[in-house]
């Protein structure tokens, strides 16, 4: 048989599995919400904002929680719907601590200056997500 007379199914063929990106893996994702719980509450224990936004950020983070939660039970085709809805709660977070900072109302700094860079970590870990569906 000549070079010529080979054929491409002549050749294996292997290929290399897509690189698995941990940041996007589902339990990390619900750990790192659980501990923006922790770090949002300990900041709420130490700000003088007002009682409406300390409130709603308390929901909001908690909420955080729950859609990484239902996203790990979820069947891995329907994760999409609740990364987005993660995604709205999550900017909500990032906004909410970001007024807090502006406002000068907390007398923890670094706690408000970490559970920022934690919530806008998570931000953007979970856009590629929730553009999956």
């Amino acid at each position: 048989m000549s070079r010529s007379e080979d054929s491409p199914s002549d050749f294996i063929v292997f290929r290399t599995p897509a690189k698995r990106d941990d940041r996007l893996d589902p339990a990390r994702l619900y750990a790192q919400a659980l501990d923006l719980v922790g770090k949002v509450h300990f900041v709420l224990e130490h700000t003088a904002a007002r009682f409406y936004l300390r409130d709603r950020l308390d929901r909001a983070a908690t909420a955080v929680a729950v859609r990484f939660a239902r996203a790990e039970s979820e069947l891995k085709s329907n994760r999409w719907r609740s990364y987005r809805e993660a995604l709205v709660v999550i900017t909500d977070v990032v906004t909410m601590l970001d007024i807090i900072d502006r406002q000068k109302v907390t007398t923890e700094d670094q706690a408000l200056t970490e559970a920022r860079a934690l919530a806008r970590s998570l931000l953007t870990d979970v856009r590629p997500l929730a553009a999956l569906g």
